[in-house]
């Protein structure tokens, strides 16, 4: 069995929020409403090495890449966001983050995020 799947080096929590906006009567969606979708959550965060800057007409802004692991069978989508990521009940990381991607492994799911500053 892998660390992952041991879950011995899932050392850090996170909260999970999903958007529960309702469409209004012609089907457009509402302004977002992020609610919890699941709490203390087991997880490894990281970042990898590297920063890039985005130019966007007179603002540049840092974007920050980073990492996330969950255990097999976590519900998270791209459309979710994750809202904080704790070690040890401290907060590691600031939120929310955007999850660009979800990436299914053999015994974890690997979310890629993005914070601008």
């Amino acid at each position: 069995m892998s660390l992952i799947g041991s879950r011995a080096n899932l050392t850090h929590r996170c909260t999970i929020q999903r958007d529960q906006a309702e469409a209004d009567d012609w089907g457009n969606p509402g302004p977002p409403d992020w609610q919890t979708h699941l709490e203390d959550v087991r997880c490894r965060f990281w970042v990898p090495t590297g920063q890039e800057d985005i130019a966007a007409g007179t603002t540049i802004a840092a974007v920050d890449d980073a990492r996330l692991i969950v255990p097999l069978g976590t519900d998270v989508t791209t459309s979710d966001r994750i809202q904080s990521v704790t070690a040890r009940g401290a907060e590691l990381v600031p939120g929310p983050l955007t999850i660009r991607a979800v990436l299914p492994r053999a015994d974890h799911i690997e979310l890629v995020l993005k914070r601008v500053a």
